[in-house]
């Protein structure tokens, strides 16, 4: 940027890990002094040296903090320790870095109309400025153009009728400067990688008070995708060009190798992925894009451990074999326990023509179940196919299931299913570990038919969503619910293992894990408010309500039912209110609440922990 200036003289682990971890960091703090090393003594010097406070009054916000962040600097130039000769110094020179900060948001009149120093203590002193910014310079007259060979495309015309700085505006350097660089992306997303500025200038005459403003971008030629490279031997290279999603001879645009780089990255093929663009050819204004992969182990192993009050002390142990054959086909395997469930699952993916929207697997699993009073054992075999869809997730699955199952300490029945299932899952958010506003949704359509190898006959269908936004930066609002159905003559001709549930502490806080239920309507709803109090550390207060029953009028045949004619939500409900505790760890936010149900009088306070995003 040129700016030409005409005036004379211008210028996890559960409850036991937060303890731990709170801890442990108390520990490091009280143990770090005892460590000497050269930072410490850096920090020493800076302790006992003399240190300047700086108020600046009279500026707009924006200019205000870059004065502030001025004169830091011109603090932080001097050699530590200050001495009183150097704090007068700082503040006198301190007058002209105002003035300076404040032109790049056209204060170019601003004047220092006060100021003093006063010491604070023995090592502090403030020094107060008081500014008369004056009149704001406006852009008198303003030019940009465009040429070269995309200068009529629609994307780069399209971008000067939304500049940030025009005629008649304040002239602020950073509105300049965000013009330039909106162009050169623009330019850089659709392939004209030679694009550059032929002019760019501001010329201001301070004598009259006036600002010229000229830009001239000049576009270059556009450049396309080549062949794209991999470099490796692992995995057949006709496989890998499915994971491709451009075309030889499309516009050229980085973001489409980074798309590229995760997609790739996504998979359990390869440890490192790293995409470049080749060495362009400017005759044909190619650009060939060069893949290189360094396999995954063999073998990949997981483990982990955790705690949570419903489920107990839980474990997992994994291995994935990434790379079955050359044509992406991988095996994994994953057993997890706790003290309530125990499962045991394989699965054989085959990637599909798109590997990187589709996979199509089979499986086997079983499982062992023992929430409350109920008890249950399920084998599975399945085959399905996952399948990504405008943005939502979808597995279809065929299953066999076999179950032996026993309801609320009721005699043990046995049940055979083939069952076919839908699932669809969309989530948004903007970050995975603790997001500020998002949401998620899930539906499950399942069902099987006498008629079709089973011993029952029954359609079922569940809807879950989270919903999280921030009414403050320092607080968050988290809603959800859930509702399920099932349409069958007898419920307990249901396994174990398909019944709805409610309560525990990703439900119906103040109950247990499935205390409510087992029926054939679930309803589930929360609302939670989360504030910050310290940095990573929130307050909460909630209101559940839910429950699982046999009957929206009279839920008799529930286990937590009243045998009432024309019963009410508020008795139908469960409800319960509570305060937490919320720290965001930096494996996602962990959460002890404490629950009080309102309508069952007998019950006392719940203390509960959980951890999870919220989506």
């Amino acid at each position: 940027m040129k700016i030409k200036i005409y005036a004379e003289n211008a210028g996890f682990f559960g409850i036991t890990l937060l303890f731990l971890l709170l801890f442990s960091s108390v520990a490091c703090a009280w143990s770090l002094p005892f460590f000497h090393d050269k930072s410490n003594e850096e920090k020493n010097k800076q302790t006992n040296s003399l240190q300047i406070k700086f108020k600046v009054f009279g500026l707009p916000e924006a200019a205000n903090k870059n004065a502030i962040s001025w004169l830091n600097t011109e603090q932080k130039r001097k050699a530590y320790p200050l001495t009183q000769a150097d704090v007068e110094s700082i503040y006198e020179v301190g007058k002209q870095n105002i003035l300076d900060a404040a032109q790049p948001f056209g204060f170019f009149r601003a004047k220092v109309i006060r100021s003093h120093l006063k010491k604070l203590n023995k090592h502090e002193w403030e020094a107060d400025y008081y500014v008369a910014p004056g009149e704001a310079l406006r852009v008198t007259h303003f030019s940009i153009s465009i040429t070269g060979a995309g200068a009529k495309e629609p994307f780069f015309q399209s971008s000067l009728q939304s500049l940030p700085l025009k005629q008649g505006q304040i002239l602020e350097t950073e509105s300049y400067n965000d013009i330039k660089k909106n162009l050169n992306n623009i330019a850089t997303q659709h392939g004209f990688l030679n694009g550059h500025f032929t002019t760019s200038v501001i010329r201001i005459d301070l004598a009259n008070y006036t600002s010229e403003v000229e830009l001239v971008y000049d576009t270059g030629s556009q450049y396309y995708f080549g062949q794209v490279f991999f470099k490796q031997n692992s995995l057949d290279d006709g496989f890998l060009q499915r994971f491709v999603q451009f075309k030889y001879g499309q516009d050229y645009s980085p973001d489409e190798l980074l798309k590229l780089q995760q997609n790739l990255s996504a998979t359990p093929y390869f440890q490192s992925v790293d995409v470049e663009p080749g060495v362009r050819n400017d005759t044909t204004n190619v650009v060939p894009i060069d893949v290189s992969l360094l396999p995954s182990k063999s073998e990949r192993y997981n483990f982990g451990i955790g705690y949570g009050t419903d489920t107990g002390v839980r474990g997992t142990v994994g291995v994935t074999f990434p790379r079955i054959t050359k044509s992406g086909q991988y095996f994994n395997t994953n057993f997890q326990a706790s003290q309530i469930q125990t499962n045991l699952e394989a699965r054989y993916v085959f990637p599909g023509q798109n590997p990187i929207t589709q996979q199509y697997f089979i499986a086997a699993s079983i499982t062992q179940e023992s929430p409350n009073t109920s008890e249950g054992h399920t084998q599975k075999m399945m085959v399905g196919k996952n399948n990504l869809w405008y943005g939502w997730k979808s597995t279809l699955s065929l299953s066999e299931q076999f179950d032996q199952y026993s309801l609320r300490g009721d005699p043990w029945l046995a049940s055979q299913l083939l069952l076919p299932q839908l699932t669809l899952n969309k989530s948004v958010f903007n970050d995975p570990i603790f997001p500020t506003s998002g949401h998620s949704m899930t539906f499950t359509l399942r069902g099987a038919s006498e008629a079709i190898a089973s011993s029952t006959s029954f359609i079922q269908t569940e809807l879950s969503g989270n919903y999280i936004f921030s009414p403050t930066k320092l607080s968050r609002l988290l809603i959800r619910g859930d509702f399920g159905v099932t349409v069958v003559n007898d419920i307990n001709t249901i396994p174990l293992s398909l019944q709805f549930f409610a309560g525990g502490s990703d439900s119906v806080r103040g109950y247990g894990y499935e205390d409510l239920g087992p029926g054939k309507y679930l309803m589930v709803g929360s609302v939670e408010f989360q504030h910050q109090i310290i940095e990573k550390w929130y307050a909460a207060v909630f209101y559940d309500a839910g429950n699982a029953v046999n009957s929206l009028t009279n839920p008799e045949g529930s286990a937590v039912g009243v045998k009432q004619q024309g019963i009410d939500l508020s008795v139908l409900l469960k409800q319960s209110v509570g305060i937490g505790a919320v720290w965001v760890s930096p494996v996602g936010p962990m959460e002890l609440t404490l629950a009080k149900p309102l309508n069952d009088p007998g019950k006392s306070y719940s203390l509960q922990f959980s951890m999870g995003a919220g989506l």
